[in-house]
């Protein structure tokens, strides 16, 4: 299930967001991208399975850079002890 925040939709909250989003300071504009795109192309039921789909992805490329970079952080280290 997509996460909704607890808060009144106000006009105002929908221009922070839409502006936050649109400079890049938002990782919305991908989920709601990517799972529009999983629902279009049938790899999702729904655009709410398709965003979760997408945010299960970023976590896992998330994880997957966190642990390449503590990788490249250890051989550093081994290098340097010679």
């Amino acid at each position: 299930m997509a996460d909704v925040p607890k808060t009144e939709w106000t006009a105002e909250l929908h221009w922070q967001t839409a502006d936050a989003v649109l400079r890049g300071e938002s990782h919305l504009a991908y989920l709601l991208n990517s799972g529009l795109r999983l629902w279009v192309t049938k790899h999702a039921e729904s655009l709410e399975e398709g965003i979760s789909k997408a945010r299960t992805a970023q976590k896992a490329r998330s994880l997957s850079a966190t642990l390449s970079g503590a990788g490249l952080f250890r051989q550093q280290i081994l290098a340097g002890s010679r």
